[in-house]
């Protein structure tokens, strides 16, 4: 093959077609790959998540307290209210009207209120009661976005 046919053919629709060609099984195949970490991802988390579930919202009773609780609904992986059993300059331990112990852990973009005025980590106290907002992290603990201290109206019947 000389120069002048191989600038013939790159200059071709066959070479063009190629190139297209080529190109779309790459990108299929990135996008297949793209859904399978993706996927990946996504069970990893729900299995460690589900590994340290009943720890977590259970405590030593098991997982069968936990489904069987009166109400009928199991705890919310998003947030929880209760009592502030302690406080650490990185997580918060809360123990709900169930009486399962949650780990909150405290960020820095994790919002304190109190009322209307913004608090800092070192103005929690146990024996306050909360409600927490947050993410659940692979360990099951929630990831705070937001602690509202709020005080308990006389006559609130809570554990």
């Amino acid at each position: 093959m000389n120069t002048d046919s191989v600038k013939i053919f790159i200059h071709s629709r066959l070479f063009a077609g190629i190139i297209v060609g080529v190109s779309i099984v790459v990108i299929v195949i990135f996008v297949f790959e793209a859904g399978i970490l993706v996927g990946y991802h996504e069970a990893q988390f729900s299995s460690q998540w589900g590994e340290n579930y009943e720890q977590n919202f259970g405590g030593n009773t098991g997982i069968s307290r936990v489904l069987g609780m009166p109400d009928g609904h199991g705890p919310n992986p998003h947030g929880t209210f209760g009592k502030i059993l302690s406080v650490s300059p990185s997580a918060i331990v809360i123990i709900n009207d169930q009486q399962a112990e949650q780990k909150i852990l405290l960020g820095t973009t994790t919002i304190i209120r109190s009322q209307k005025n913004t608090m800092g980590t070192s103005s929690l106290a146990a024996g306050e009661y909360a409600v927490v907002l947050g993410e659940p992290n692979m360990q099951g603990e929630i990831v705070a976005g937001l602690i509202r201290v709020i005080p308990i109206p006389a006559g609130m019947k809570i554990p």
